[in-house]
């Protein structure tokens, strides 16, 4: 999503992100047990997140079939079960369990944030001014900012953020994944800057005497 830079005028000030979607190479199978798992999204440079957003923005999707998954609590759905932020407001985290059923194998899946029908229902970033710094007469830098995108499973603690530590890295891990993309690009627009015209200047006697001869006007 491209915004003119003159858009962002205080670190207060919150985007909502556009939907970010992170595909899975493997499957997740849920035919005999439940599986749980969490998702990260992290914020580059100085952006933070100023909310998670509700449940209903994080959509699971089978890849293969592009079939959505249930949000819900019953056997074959899925069910959000952390979603928070971590202590510095860089992360925004997510576990999702999904309910063992016959036919809950949920082929490469495609996780999705900010996807709720209602906007207010996504998460929200700030601190947006300081990414884009102050904007100059001559200014033409592109600005943007990314997210990166970590899976992991065998949480030790499914309601916390989870690390190497205390959890076990899987998809970001895999050879060849693609774990950043861009959530904002912000481009220069046309800055104006307006002054009033100095009493003694040319200009200024110039509409003066028009408006004393309007005939030699």
């Amino acid at each position: 999503m491209t915004l003119a830079r003159e858009s962002i005028t205080s670190d207060a000030q919150t985007l909502r992100i556009p939907s970010v979607a992170y595909r899975f190479s493997g499957d997740i199978d849920a035919r005999v047990q439940d599986q749980t798992f969490q998702i990260q999204f992290t914020l580059a440079g100085k952006a933070t997140w100023a909310t998670p957003g509700l449940a209903s923005s994080i959509v699971l999707t089978d890849g293969i079939f592009a079939t959505p998954v249930t949000q819900g609590n019953t056997a074959g759905q899925y069910s959000v079960t952390a979603l928070a932020l971590s202590a510095d407001n860089k992360t925004l985290y997510a576990t999702l369990t999904i309910h063992s059923s016959v036919n809950a194998l949920v082929r490469q899946p495609i996780v999705s944030i900010a996807s709720a029908s209602t906007a207010s229902d996504n998460p929200q970033i700030n601190n947006m001014k300081s990414v884009i710094d102050d904007i100059d007469q001559c200014d033409t830098a592109v600005k943007s900012q990314a997210v990166s995108i970590k899976h992991y499973v065998a949480l030790s603690n499914p309601a916390a953020l989870a690390t190497d530590a205390n959890a076990i890295p899987d998809e970001h891990v895999r050879s060849n994944a693609t774990n950043t993309t861009n959530l904002f690009t912000f481009s220069p627009g046309i800055l104006m800057q307006v002054q009033v015209t100095p009493a003694g200047s040319t200009l200024a006697h110039a509409v003066a005497a028009a408006r004393q001869n309007p005939a030699r006007a």
